[in-house]
């Protein structure tokens, strides 16, 4: 599986975290429940070995300037996203 991150070090942990994968990745992941579409459903992430803990998904989208099925972007935050009422 091709999955990167677009940010590295210790600095990103108190800031959301975007990981870039085939859009066909993100869709079986969904699929098989390993990446819940719930941002109050967290997941354990690791990374080169390296355990980053649990994250929750913010959002979900294509990379910019790919059409289509290409590669998406994954949004991931340390702490859960806040409902907000209307």
């Amino acid at each position: 599986m091709d999955i990167s991150s677009t940010k590295s070090g210790p600095g990103w942990m108190g800031s959301p975290m975007p990981i870039q994968c085939a859009a066909l990745t993100a869709l079986q992941l969904s699929h098989d429940g390993i990446l819940p579409i719930d941002p109050q459903q967290s997941v354990q992430l690791s990374i080169g070995g390296r355990r980053l803990g649990a994250l929750y998904l913010q959002w979900l989208r294509g990379a910019p300037g790919h059409e289509f099925g290409g590669p998406v972007l994954i949004h991931f935050l340390r702490v859960r996203a806040i409902k907000v009422k209307d």
